[in-house]
């Protein structure tokens, strides 16, 4: 009786963060849809239901290892997101218990996978399989939501050390790799240069489209904050994979310079410059 009445408290808990995740549209149902300034269907009414679920079961054994394991879950989820943001080093991540350690964080997580599959192994597959289908349909989706997670975080984090890292490597010709600084202007303008120089990249060097906006700083720094971001989504939409950067220079030659000399991230250069009229 006692986990079929925690979850009866805390239903309507667990609705209203689907309706978070409903606003935020991550996931495609029409039920999970608000409509302005109202609830989705399932986040108004979802409570009752449940709870009417529960009364006419009239057996609480047969959805009790159901409940369990999906507590189990999200506690699981929630230890071994707090090992994940301690070991990547999350700037956001502040814990505040005198006690907290992020393996004690890393075995309730491996604790409670045991536990669900000690009790009722079905149920257990039942609730992995529907965390992991939430997690690969999200992943796939990609929607457009900022929710700095500790994922980003390690990221970053292998980025930076594996481009130290190549700082130790030699220069051999088996790892030689075309690494190049195209002069293209706005990408968009010129997408011919642009996928020629990525026929030998190949997705798999370096390319920096360099984009030098002439005048003064004062006058083209608002600009410049707003034409990155859409030129990296085009570079995006378009699959090619390079860097977009724009600098402010008196004139071309000058910005070109600036752009020439400041590149270089340890073995990360860019060597050989295409450019373009």
């Amino acid at each position: 009786m006692l986990t079929p009445g925690s979850w009866w408290q805390v239903a309507p808990r667990g609705w209203r963060r689907l309706d978070r995740a409903a606003k935020a549209r991550t996931h495609p149902c029409c039920l999970l849809t608000p409509a302005p300034g109202s609830e989705p269907c399932l986040c108004s009414g979802g409570p009752g239901l449940a709870k009417l679920w529960t009364v006419i079961s009239a057996e609480l054994n047969t959805i009790a290892p159901i409940i369990s394991n999906f507590f189990l879950c999200s506690y699981a989820l929630i230890n071994f997101s707090c090992f994940h943001a301690s070991i990547t080093n999350s700037p956001g991540w502040r814990p505040s218990f005198q006690y907290y350690s992020k393996w004690t964080a890393l075995f309730g997580a491996v604790v409670s996978v045991v536990i669900m599959f000690l009790l009722t192994w079905w149920a257990a597959l039942i609730a992995i399989g529907v965390v992991l289908f939430l997690l690969l349909y999200v992943i796939y989706k990609k929607p457009e939501v900022n929710w700095g997670s500790s994922v980003q975080a390690g990221s970053y984090n292998l980025a930076l050390s594996y481009s130290v890292g190549l700082n130790e490597v030699e220069d051999h010709i088996k790892n030689y790799r075309p690494q190049c600084l195209v002069l293209t202007g706005p990408p968009n303008f010129r997408p011919a240069l642009v996928d020629f120089v990525g026929t030998f990249t190949q997705n798999l060097s370096l390319m920096i489209c360099g984009h030098v906006l002439i005048g003064p700083r004062k006058q083209r720094m608002p600009e410049l904050r707003l034409i990155a971001h859409g030129h990296t989504k085009w570079l995006n939409k378009r699959k090619i994979k390079a860097f977009y950067s724009d600098v402010i220079a008196e004139d071309l030659r000058s910005g070109v310079q600036i752009l020439m000399q400041i590149y270089s991230c340890g073995r990360v250069c860019s060597e050989p410059r295409d450019l373009g009229n």
